[in-house]
């Protein structure tokens, strides 16, 4: 004949007993999840108003939300893995469409979250006034969305108007039946090595120029006295 209140006096004030008023004065069934900390148990409440008061039914979730943790912290050390990363990354659904993006991408390009996210990858202001660079995404997403790996160089502006360059990969990424569920787009930014092995290229066809026109006859040899090169006006002495 005592109340629940009586029977178990440290509920008093707590959120069991908040929702069992709220569910008296409004008449209307209420649930909640409620963690009692002594029992250290999970327990997902249901409180239905009757004439004589009302009934509390207890059901323990305490497994449930364990694995819910457990999902919760895997998430999050993935999370991390992914911002913290060096490379460019992004991920995207079969059909391309970009669903996450780490923040050393944004970074990078200049772009906010809210103008990839939901985008397909080709779509990206980065490659808006580089069409063909975006076909080559465009192409990249289909032999991914098949099960392809592909790996290519690709041009892309950034916000501020700058021309970079990147060495980008689009993977697949499987369920354990084969099929794809995501597709996942990594890069590296490559403009300094790229810009690097231009001015090498260049400097090696200025000094060959010089060598070739010049009328006195050039040799070259390597250490072991092999003859590696024999200048045009070398054959002609």
């Amino acid at each position: 004949g005592c109340t629940i209140w009586d029977a178990i006096p440290k509920v008093e004030n707590s959120p069991l007993f908040q929702c069992c008023q709220q569910a008296r004065t409004t008449g209307k069934p209420v649930s909640f999840e409620y963690l009692v900390p002594s029992l250290n148990t999970w327990f997902h409440v249901h409180v239905y108003p009757s004439e004589e008061g009302f009934y509390v039914y207890f059901q323990d979730i305490t497994e449930r939300k364990k694995s819910e943790e457990t999902i919760r912290q895997s998430e999050l050390r993935f999370r991390a893995i992914f911002n913290q990363s060096f490379t460019f990354l992004g991920v995207m659904t079969p059909d391309g469409l970009l669903i996450d993006v780490n923040e050393l991408s944004l970074t990078a390009t200049g772009l906010k979250r809210e103008q990839v996210i939901g985008v397909h990858i080709w779509e990206v202001d980065l490659w808006r006034s580089l069409p063909h660079e975006a076909s080559k995404l465009k192409e990249a997403v289909s032999k991914a969305c098949i099960g392809q790996a592909v790996q290519f160089e690709i041009a892309y502006i950034t916000s501020d108007g700058k021309k970079r360059i990147a060495d980008t990969a689009i993977k697949p990424l499987l369920d354990e039946a084969g099929n794809v569920i995501y597709i996942i787009a990594e890069g590296s930014d490559i403009t300094e090595r790229t810009q690097a092995e231009e001015r090498l290229r260049q400097s090696e066809k200025y000094f060959r120029a010089l060598i070739e026109n010049n009328p006195a006859g050039i040799v070259l040899t390597d250490a072991n006295g092999i003859i590696t090169y024999v200048s045009p006006s070398t054959t002609r002495l």
